[in-house]
């Protein structure tokens, strides 16, 4: 279902469109993966997220149900 197959510490994994050294950086993370089911595509594709970011919220990342390592 799911399209990520695997999570990678940042600039561990090969790059075809940027150089390395602009991608490697400690404590991000990167995934490999490949396209998701046209179902889970059919979900989320072209729908807003408008409501999840109020006004004024200056962070360009918001996370929805995430689970932590903990």
């Amino acid at each position: 279902m799911a399209a990520i197959r695997q999570w990678h510490p940042a600039g561990t994994t090969s790059y075809a469109t940027r150089a390395k050294k602009n991608v490697e950086a400690v404590g991000r993370w990167e995934f490999t993966g490949g396209l998701a089911s046209e179902k889970l595509r059919a979900k989320y594709l072209g729908k807003s997220v408008s409501h999840y970011f109020k006004r004024g919220n200056t962070n360009p990342v918001f996370y929805v149900n995430a689970k932590t390592g903990t």
